[in-house]
């Protein structure tokens, strides 16, 4: 890594501190119109270092640093002569550290200061990438899951760049070498409270459920579109899906029916009942509705869903590739549908709290 310094004088009550900049490839990730240019904060508060991602606001955004390389891709959405979404090619991290590396005026670095440098960097370079990866992995799970794979380290352009808090701040300029283009879907273009919700997950050091995370990872292996990666990304997205039925179950599920929920968990074969089967009697018994009366068609997916899993693991079955795309396709909607039940669990538990009053998931007052 090639460090620079610059050697600047500056008062004694000027706050000092040391910025690493870089640039990353996020291809494929869309963003509403109202979102792009936005600071999102990746650290808790008053945290040292401090983590930044900037979106890029135009097309030659940082262009400074990427010798003309456009921060957005032509892929854009205009309805009425108005932008509704782009595609973000590159956004920039800023890795901020509460203290300087100054030097005396007229004199060369040292080689203690050039090791504290590169120190620096290399901590910047980590911290960047892996708050990055977090913020991608919101997004993956919110729908984009073409981002890659659970927590895949998105790809350095340029830097770190260093630079020491002073006017004359001078910076090094590093090798931008774009990622192939990954084409994503511009309806599930995130809008600024999205983004915010995903940084503040970030800052807190929590991740996506793993149903969501291992779903993400099915969606983004289907897009291969080769027999074997799709029988691969099949059992990832059964997996998901009994991780989400029983996660569901027991977010809507009241304090009274808990034990019975957590017995059919434990206890399945007492009850001979298969993971679908947890989605008709014990589901409508738990919310008052179930999938085979809301989407008869649906229903029948998601069994062919799990048996076509088992006949994959136990017999080594071969399935066309059909089969397989809507195997997984069955899996996510399973989870919007799911989805729903769980959101107005979440809600009832709020109202619960505030000593409020709400409608149950089965219509009743509680």
């Amino acid at each position: 890594m090639k460090i620079a310094l610059a050697v600047i004088v500056i008062p004694e009550d000027t706050a000092v501190m040391v910025l690493c900049v870089m640039e990353f490839a996020c291809a494929g990730m869309w963003v509403k119109a109202g979102a792009l240019g936005r600071a999102l904060t990746l650290s808790p508060v008053g945290a040292d270092p401090e983590v930044v991602v900037q979106l890029p606001e135009h097309d030659q955004s940082f262009c400074e640093s990427l010798d003309g390389h456009w921060a957005l891709r032509g892929r854009q959405v205009v309805i009425e002569g108005g932008l509704v979404a782009a595609e973000v090619e590159i956004v920039r991290v800023e890795v901020t550290f509460a203290e300087s590396l100054m030097l005396e005026p007229d004199s060369p670095p040292t080689e203690q200061t050039i090791a504290r440098a590169t120190e620096i960097g290399k901590v910047a370079e980590y911290l960047a990438n892996q708050g990055l990866a977090k913020l991608l992995d919101h997004l993956r799970a919110r729908g984009q899951f073409w981002l890659g794979l659970s927590m895949q380290a998105p790809d350095l352009l340029n830097g770190p760049e260093i630079y020491d808090d002073s006017p004359a701040r001078r910076h090094i300029l590093g090798n931008a070498t774009l990622r192939p283009i990954i084409v994503g879907a511009s309806d599930e273009a995130v809008d600024h409270l999205q983004l915010d919700l995903a940084a503040a997950a970030v800052a807190a050091d929590e991740s996506p459920a793993i149903e969501d995370r291992i779903l993400a990872d099915a969606r983004n292996l289907a897009m291969f579109g080769s027999a074997e990666t799709l029988r691969h990304a099949v059992l990832l997205a059964a997996m998901a899906s009994e991780l989400r039925i029983k996660a569901t179950l027991r977010e809507v599920a009241k304090p009274d029916q808990a034990g019975l929920v957590e017995l059919l968990f434990e206890s399945p074969r007492d009850f001979s009942m298969a993971i679908s089967g947890l989605l008709n009697k014990p589901f409508k018994l738990i919310t008052g509705a179930c999938l085979k009366d809301d989407s008869p068609g649906l229903w029948k997916r998601v069994e062919r869903l799990f048996t076509t899993r088992n006949k994959i693991v136990h017999a080594g079955r071969i399935f066309s590739i059909a089969e397989l795309q809507d195997a997984i396709k069955a899996a996510n909607e399973l989870a919007v549908y799911l989805e729903s039940f769980r959101n107005a669990a979440a809600e009832r538990r709020a109202l619960a709290s505030s000593g409020m009053t709400s409608t149950s998931l089965d219509g009743s007052a509680t």
